[in-house]
């Protein structure tokens, strides 16, 4: 027969995953509605980005490539 330490050892390594699950419901929930009670975002702001143009090779019409930008 096992005996009560080990049965509460052993619940509560089934229990674990369960807690994981509720706490990750619990932020999932605190993220999404925080993100609908923020600051109205600036629709004049575009973020800056970079655009990379591969080089390889001989290409005849390299240089027009290069002027497009």
């Amino acid at each position: 027969m096992i005996s009560k330490a080990a049965d509460y050892l052993f619940l509560a390594l089934a229990a674990a995953p369960f807690i994981y699950y509720l706490l990750v419901l619990y932020c999932s929930w605190r993220f999404f509605r925080s993100s609908k009670d923020g600051v109205p975002g600036n629709s004049d702001f575009v973020p800056p980005i970079s655009s990379l143009k591969p080089i390889r090779g001989l290409d005849p019409e390299a240089y027009e490539n290069y002027a497009s930008f």
